[in-house]
């Protein structure tokens, strides 16, 4: 799982890429994201679900990605962020990701 850094004030646009520019990854060469079925955040070590407070506008983006605004967070704070799409294909595929906020 990748680990990202993040200061507590900024709230900014993320995106998850589920074909590479390689053509490798997770999608085959024509397939898409179908759906965003979920992007959840929640603290790492006790498992608290912090989707509400962290995560906001979750939308298919460009056929192959995912962007959503990444929230302010509380510093000192490790999330862990999950996302869970479709493809056009039938796949269901999950991605997931660290965030220590600083």
């Amino acid at each position: 799982m990748n680990t990202i850094e993040k200061p507590a004030y900024n709230e900014e646009w993320r995106s998850c890429e589920f074909r590479r520019p390689d053509g490798k990854g997770p999608l085959n060469e024509l397939e898409t994201v179908q759906s965003v079925v979920s992007v959840t955040c929640a603290e790492r070590d006790s498992g608290t679900d912090r989707t509400a407070t962290m995560i906001a506008s979750a939308a298919v983006y460009n056929n192959t990605q995912v962007r959503y605004q990444l929230l302010a967070g509380v510093a000192g704070m490790v999330y862990v962020r999950t996302i869970r799409i479709v493809s056009s294909n039938g796949q269901k595929l999950e991605d997931k990701m660290a965030i220590k906020v600083t």
